[in-house]
């Protein structure tokens, strides 16, 4: 019989063996095994070291190809209000930065409830949220990086984001 969330064979067999055990060692080794096969396979990550994000034309890339994709209003705005982060400044925007991750298994729609929360109280709190949730979403999975190819937009790129441009003008 297999659990859709861990095998319960391998489960039953590793409590077994924990049960049969005569040290200390080898039983704490064993319940780490069974928490690996259980936990672990429900949270794979282990809530993983913060990564770094993307920056400059990588993230602009993985933006306009994230504000393509969606029709969620409430989450372009937010694609929208990045793009306008990473654009507006000659210098690179501060994240914010954590030992630990925050919220480690918060959805995307939880984090950028967050990242709304510090939204003209703490820029890099809310950049940092609002990165958070579009990384959850999969916006990072597939970036071309400018060492690929080249160092600036497309003229594709830049069409689009004048077409962003365009539709707040109005």
């Amino acid at each position: 019989m297999t659990n859709h969330l861990y095998d319960a064979d391998d489960v039953e067999r590793l409590a077994v063996k924990y049960g049969r055990s005569n040290t200390s060692e080898r039983k704490d080794r064993i319940e780490e095994q069974i928490i690996e096969e259980t936990i672990g396979a429900i949270y794979p990550d282990k809530i993983p070291d913060n990564p770094r994000f993307f920056s400059g034309v990588p993230l602009l890339v993985a933006l306009i190809k994230l504000h393509r994709e969606t029709d969620d209003s409430k989450l372009l705005e937010h694609i929208e209000r990045e793009i306008e982060v990473v654009r507006g400044t000659g210098r690179t925007p501060i994240v914010a930065d954590f030992d630990l991750k925050p919220f480690p298994y918060a959805s995307h729609s939880d984090l950028l409830a967050v990242a709304e929360s510090y939204e003209n109280r703490d820029e890099s709190m809310s950049r940092y949220f609002r990165l958070r949730a579009f990384q959850a979403i999969g916006a990072f999975d597939v970036v071309e990086l400018p060492e690929v190819r080249g160092d600036g937009l497309t003229d594709d790129e830049l069409r689009y984001l004048q077409s962003i441009d365009d539709l707040h003008v109005r």
